[in-house]
């Protein structure tokens, strides 16, 4: 990224590193995304631009005859992070159709390892994996998610006393109701807090705790049906509700969960605050 990081010992990519995170944490975690959604598949090599990921190597021949039998190519660095950041990822260049088709990400050497914390580590790495795919503030405003326009996904409405940002496209508004168990229901926020790379890219973590795509990833995160009709809404993937996880947070919680302040026991007090 243009600049320089002094290393500790836990900041370098060992061979123990890179065999768990090429054989161990990328094959679960891409096995689970396989199995939620499909994309329709490209019918010639994925050819990918040159210089089309900023400061990563890409091989001449993805440049040039392309790459076999793919319809997404993600390339990957192991690289020091600062602060809590665990990982991080974006998608580098589109098809025609303005579906991602190229991403890059990093995962910080300090936080690979495989043991009790499995879980924690594929789900990030799912987590930044749908991030390259297109779950981002920015590719949701643009005219490639859908078919609506740029903005046409999102709008903005009062709600617990302040101005929340919302995910109005119709799958999402359809499961935000069923798991809610609220009807009145226009959509699923969107997360105003946290830098530049959290606030606006995420779900809103008070409603969706432990959504994959909360912006703090924790110890249990999920797959949930909201993160897969994000995706089916971008007009870009088929997904499978069946492959959704069950998730505690917010379960049936009902309307005053999401549009009443944390101060009553209709929205949460003594159950969720």
């Amino acid at each position: 990224v243009g600049g320089t990081s002094v290393c500790q010992s836990d900041d370098t990519f060992t061979s123990e590193k890179r065999v768990i995170l090429l054989n161990k944490i990328i094959p679960a975690a891409l096995k689970l995304i396989r199995e939620s959604l499909q994309v329709e598949r490209l019918t010639s090599n994925l050819v990918v631009p040159a210089g089309a990921c900023s400061g990563y190597t890409i091989p001449s021949s993805h440049t040039t005859s392309g790459v076999a039998n793919a319809d997404f190519v993600l390339y990957v660095s192991a690289a020091p992070t600062s602060g809590s950041t665990v990982a991080w990822a974006g998608y580098c260049h589109k098809d025609g159709n303005g579906r991602p088709i190229t991403g890059r990400m990093n995962f910080s050497p300090k936080h690979i390892a495989w043991g009790a914390d499995n879980q924690k580590v594929v789900m990030t790495l799912v987590h930044e994996v749908l991030h390259a795919m297109g779950f981002s503030g920015s590719y949701i405003a643009s005219s490639s998610f859908g078919s609506g326009g740029a903005g046409a996904a999102t709008a903005t409405k009062t709600q617990r006393g302040k101005t929340v940002e919302e995910v109005v496209t119709a799958n999402v508004v359809a499961q935000a109701k069923a798991f809610f168990g609220c009807s009145t229901l226009t959509g699923a926020e969107i997360e105003d807090e946290g830098g530049s790379g959290t606030g606006g890219s995420h779900w809103e973590r008070r409603n969706q705790k432990l959504d994959v795509m909360a912006g703090i990833t924790g110890d249990d995160q999920r797959m949930s049906t909201l993160t897969l009709a994000l995706l089916e809404d971008s007009g870009h993937y088929f997904v499978d509700y069946s492959k959704a996880d069950a998730m505690a947070w917010g379960k049936d919680a009902g309307c005053p969960f999401i549009e009443s302040k944390c101060d009553s026991v209709a929205s949460g007090v003594g159950t969720y605050w």
